[in-house]
């Protein structure tokens, strides 16, 4: 009876649902694979993000950049095996293939090339372009990242405490009255060179309360200029410096030429860590 019933109203099974897809920093939807377990990171900052999330063991190919990251491979030295197929230029994609990769991320600036970005996915291959101009953009970023190697939830649980942080250091700064808080120039890679407005670095200076130099002239930086000349600082006379590289911030206390900006006379040139 059992049988004559299964054979008059057969089990319709659901259809398979397709895998996830995500929207790189491309506009590029991506259709994510199975599963992730091989995952490729060539931009230092996916990889940053992927060993966060406690993912490290499953880097296979990285960058140049991170094989160098002292701290980063000695946090995680597992690393140090990885293939590196993308040291400055472009990708050695027999090493990619290679590495077998289920999943690899790449900056922007990389996926934008076109031979490049057709060889890749010629290939096969489920690649992800990563980029980000502000702390939101990060944010999304670093769920994009969760989501595509199977640790959303890490990835929104860092978030809320990203958010967290933020609203703090602003709770705290909007009790600075906008005439007390110093003007600051942010040195990068060297002494004269700055991140411009749409950058970063700006939008943390500007959520810490800070007065960045580069916001008194919206002429300034135009294009993607990011070298200003002495002339330009000490125009601007900045109160604070702060330095990215080592050594910058002892060469401006040193340098005569900067001697007269006013971070260097009250000793407010600070390297970061």
């Amino acid at each position: 009876m059992a049988l004559a019933i299964i054979l008059c109203h057969p089990i319709v099974l659901p259809a398979a649902q397709p895998n996830p897809t995500i929207t790189d920093a491309l506009g590029r939807v991506v259709r994510l694979p199975d599963r992730t377990e091989r995952i490729a990171c060539l931009y230092a900052f996916s990889g940053h993000v992927v060993a966060m999330l406690g993912k490290a063991d499953q880097i296979v190919a990285v960058s140049n950049g991170l094989k160098r990251d002292i701290l980063f491979c000695k946090m995680f030295p597992g690393v140090t095996r990885a293939t590196v197929p993308k040291r400055q230029g472009a990708i050695n994609i027999e090493a990619l293939i290679g590495a077998r990769p289920d999943v690899v991320f790449v900056q922007s600036q990389t996926g934008q090339d076109p031979a490049t970005a057709d060889r890749l996915d010629a290939l096969g291959l489920t690649w992800i372009a990563i980029d980000f101009h502000t702390m939101a953009q990060q944010r999304n970023a670093i769920l994009m990242i969760g989501k595509a190697i199977g640790a959303l939830r890490k990835a929104k649980s860092y978030n809320a405490y990203y958010t967290n942080c933020i609203e703090r250091v602003s709770r705290m700064v909007a009790m600075i009255p906008l005439e007390n808080r110093p003007k600051v120039f942010h040195a990068t890679v060297e002494p004269n060179r700055t991140s411009p407005r749409q950058s970063l670095p700006s939008d943390w200076l500007a959520q810490s309360g800070l007065n960045n130099v580069i916001t008194m002239d919206p002429d300034r930086l135009a294009g993607g200029n990011k070298q200003v000349g002495m002339e330009q600082i000490l125009l601007w006379n900045p109160g604070v410096i702060l330095a990215n590289e080592p050594g910058v911030a002892n060469f401006i206390m040193r340098d005569s030429q900067w001697s007269a900006v006013r971070a260097v006379r009250c000793g407010r040139v600070y390297q970061m860590p």
